[in-house]
């Protein structure tokens, strides 16, 4: 049978439930046959395909449907299909008459010989109907009547229907086709239509003497010529980039991509997408039944995309159908720019939301979270708030102590920027909030119910910044202003973890010794704690007496020292760069950090003539002296 040669089309017969559930089944088994070709997997696939032509010509006797019928048209349209790409793996030219003449059908040496002698005495320059047929061009744009070409489909393509229509056949004032040039355009069709020669707007007989002459309609691989990309004039309805490219890279990239994409479709770029896949083009300008994606999408073609559990929105079906009509416009700058670049994803439209609010709606928002986070995590305490110019201080602990609290920050806030170059009104976008629980069981509640984790009793404070400040926050258990070898009071903690939050808005990892010693060192110099500074030295000397370095320079290194050492390692480390070359040359190596430059480099830089290793062991022999 050769569907592509049917001439007329019949109502479906009635079915019935049982009969509807097995065509379902049968589309099902196309569906898994195309995944297992698309993976390679050309036994599964085989079988597969067998099994479903064999349901299908049982329901189809069992329900007296035709050949022509809708849904058996759509499913044995879906076997042949995926037989010619399953033949085309293994290198077979097996499979059905139609599969076979389709294989390497040229349009220059087969298809234009036959066009050129039998339709251009009507639709050549006389252009009957409104329909020329002039060169591969005309074809394409099709006549009055529409879009004379379906890629992929002859049998639903008007050509074929004019070539084999009973009443109103053409070539109107001659011979019918013989079978043999018919089953040719179908089968170049049912390949995809393709184009093969040098320029499509070629006249056919210029085409055909090319093809003598040099051979222009051989069927080696060429290359490709350069896809006509239509840009946007700002007037569409659709936009590609917006509106089409997030469904295609979030849903249809993971199949349409890499160096053997399904059925020969990659959707890297907007080049490559509009290139088309193994049949042909798949979209095509102001045609929206000829662009097999919408056909394929809308369950008009099987096996029905995407596949698997993803489903697109009924949106973005009507944005597909509105973007084609007005001419596949593209409104990016670079065709052959991937498309994940083009589409944000949610964290840059949270940042670009978000880069759009004033400084007084931030600090609103900076407001909002923090009293949603309290009433999380101490929903039955109430709680003191204050403002100052760099922070909002929130807390269950005196009116007095937060505004002690708040002065001690606004002090050190000065100390920050003189040591780091921070440009603007504030530090931190909206405000730093700082969040303070009165006892341990407040700090303990927040963190589980917050930060979804249990922190270690020495833990009494955190900070978290996020690249956006969406979150800018620091939260502090008071632990009193009484220092001793285990904390060195409210200040220390208070200024330890104002570092670490200055330190985090540049979003940059840096090494925690950095983080944690920077706010300790500069602790130090602003609130003296000798008991608590004193302990951590003699911590830092028998962490480094364990830690066995081969190496001095080791000391910078990843995972040397436990946590709770690391903080008594950094603190010692930054206090000798500190005391040595100043703030100002620390906030320089700080900021090489940032930029991405390694310890090493960053040293080098920074500190010359030192290095790395004679910096490690001046800071070893320093620490060994202190006592």
């Amino acid at each position: 049978m050769q569907p592509a040669l049917r001439s007329s089309a019949t109502a479906d017969a009635a079915v019935t439930a049982a009969d509807r559930r097995e065509i379902s089944a049968i589309g099902r088994l196309i569906s898994k046959a195309a995944l297992a070709v698309r993976r390679r997997k050309t036994e599964d696939a085989t079988k597969l395909l067998q099994e479903a032509e064999e349901r299908l010509k049982a329901v189809q006797q069992k329900t007296q449907l035709p050949d022509d019928s809708l849904v058996i048209k759509r499913l044995r349209e879906g076997i042949q299909r995926q037989r010619m790409l399953l033949d085309r793996q293994t290198g077979k030219n097996g499979g059905s008459k139609t599969q076979k003449a389709a294989t390497g059908v040229s349009f220059s040496k087969q298809v234009a010989p036959i066009l050129a002698a039998r339709c251009l005495n009507c639709h050549g320059q006389r252009a009957s109907g409104g329909l020329r047929l002039l060169s591969y061009a005309d074809m394409k744009r099709g006549g009055k009547s529409g879009p004379l070409l379906i890629p992929g489909l002859p049998q639903r393509s008007l050509i074929i229907a004019r070539l084999l229509s009973p009443t109103n056949r053409m070539p109107k004032s001659g011979p019918p086709l013989a079978p043999a040039e018919l089953q040719t355009i179908a089968a170049w069709i049912q390949q995809g239509a393709r184009f093969d020669g040098p320029n499509e707007a070629m006249p056919l007989p210029q085409l055909i003497e090319a093809v003598k002459n040099k051979g222009m309609g051989d069927t080696k691989k060429k290359e490709e010529p350069p896809i006509q990309i239509a840009k946007a004039t700002g007037n569409e309805k659709v936009s590609f980039v917006n509106d089409i490219a997030p469904t295609l890279v979030n849903i249809c990239l993971r199949c349409h991509s890499g160096k053997d994409p399904a059925g020969g479709l990659s959707m890297e770029t907007f080049e490559k997408l509009m290139r088309g896949g193994d049949s042909g083009r798949v979209l095509i300008p102001g045609n929206v039944e000829g662009s097999r994606l919408f056909r394929l999408v809308g369950a008009r073609e099987l096996p029905r995309m995407p596949q698997g559990q993803a489903r697109i929105t009924r949106k973005w079906f009507a944005d597909l159908q509105t973007w084609i009509r007005e001419g596949l416009k593209y409104d990016g700058d670079d065709p052959k720019k991937p498309l994940r670049e083009l589409v944000p994803t949610e964290e840059e439209k949270r940042a670009m939301e978000l880069a759009k609010l004033s400084p007084e709606e931030f600090a609103k928002l900076r407001e909002e979270r923090t009293q949603q986070m309290w009433k999380r995590a101490a929903p039955n305490d109430a709680a003191q708030w204050l403002r100052t110019k760099e922070f909002y201080l929130y807390g269950n602990v005196s009116p007095d102590r937060l505004k002690q609290i708040g002065d001690w920050a606004e002090e050190y806030a000065q100390k920050l920027r003189e040591m780091f170059p921070i440009q603007g009104d504030r530090i931190w976008r909206g405000r730093l909030a700082i969040i303070v629980f009165r006892d341990r069981f407040g700090y303990s509640e927040f963190n589980i119910t917050i930060e979804n984790r249990e922190v270690p009793d020495e833990v009494t404070g955190h900070a978290r910044v996020t690249p956006t400040f969406e979150e800018a926050y620091i939260v502090l258990q008071d632990v009193g202003d009484t220092a001793d070898t285990t904390t060195g009071g409210m200040r220390v903690n208070l200024i330890d973890q104002l570092t670490v939050a200055c330190l985090g808005r540049s979003g940059a990892k840096l090494p925690e010794w950095v983080t944690r010693g920077t706010g300790l060192a500069m602790a130090a110099r602003v609130a003296p704690a000798p008991s608590y500074f004193n302990a951590l030295r003699e911590r830092a000397k028998n962490a480094l007496q364990t830690a066995n370095l081969r190496k001095p320079e080791e000391i910078f290194a990843k995972g040397k020292f436990s946590p709770g050492d690391i903080a008594a390692v950094g603190y010692t480390l930054v206090e000798f760069m500190l005391r040595n070359g100043g703030a100002d040359r620390f906030g320089r190596f700080v900021t090489a950090l940032q930029r991405g430059d390694s310890p090493a480099v960053a040293v080098k830089t920074v500190y010359p003539p030192a290095d790395l290793s004679s910096l490690a062991r001046a800071y070893l022999a320093s620490l060994a002296k202190t006592k």
